[in-house]
């Protein structure tokens, strides 16, 4: 555990660790903004009713 923690620690010191993880950090939290606008606008797509939808469903 005090290895991974010190390899963890090594790697966010690493400058071109971080340009890579920020990069994923913010294309991931530009596809949450797209989905989420796309769940809002679409009342097809609301969490109620796919909530609901999936309730529906039965396993065979």
């Amino acid at each position: 555990m005090i290895k991974f923690t010190a390899f963890c620690f090594q790697m966010l010191q690493n400058h071109r660790f971080q340009d890579i993880f920020l990069e994923k950090f913010e294309e991931l939290l530009r596809n949450f903004k797209k989905m989420t606008f796309l769940l809002e606008s679409s009342p097809e797509l609301s969490f109620h009713r796919l909530h609901r939808y999936e309730s529906s469903q039965t396993i065979e």
